[in-house]
């Protein structure tokens, strides 16, 4: 988890918070999906266990919309509180889903690396940013059909 701070802080130094950071969010929440063992294990309640699954979803969304759809990335965040909104007066939830066993050959400490090793200009920061997003989208292969189903479900 420190470096996803220290790469959060180094953007933020560096560029304020650009449209990339939405997919450094995204692309990190992906891949450090709950731990049922690890949870259990700490004695975690159960509403932070619910909260993790949701959070799983609502950032598989915003990837989705983001990759797939190709909405412009400062409007993921209003179409990711429409749909939270939607489920809400509903009273619905997302689904669990299964972490693919693979979660992506980019990880944090390779963005770290890449962000730290040199002076990135925005394009290339936003480069990295992109190609992590597409890499963790495609990690969670499985559950496309389903993340596309919810986004169909609850964005209108």
């Amino acid at each position: 988890m420190a470096a996803f701070f220290d790469v959060l802080a180094r953007e933020s130094e560096l560029y304020g918070y650009p449209p990339a950071h939405r997919l450094i969010i995204d692309a990190y929440a992906v891949q450090h999906p709950r731990s049922k063992e690890w949870q259990e294990k700490l004695n975690i309640k159960q509403r932070f266990v619910h909260a993790s699954i949701q959070s799983i979803a609502i950032h598989l969304i915003a990837l989705y919309v983001a990759i797939e759809k190709q909405i412009d990335l400062p409007s993921i965040a209003k179409v990711m509180d429409k749909i939270l909104k939607n489920m809400g007066e509903r009273g619905e939830t997302f689904q669990e889903l299964k972490p693919p066993k693979n979660l992506g050959s980019i990880k944090i400490n390779d963005v770290k690396e890449a962000f730290f090793a040199r002076q990135c200009t925005l394009d290339e920061y936003s480069k990295l940013a992109w190609n992590w997003g597409q890499e963790s989208w495609n990690a969670w292969k499985e559950h496309h059909d389903t993340v596309q189903k919810w986004y169909k479900e609850y964005s209108g």
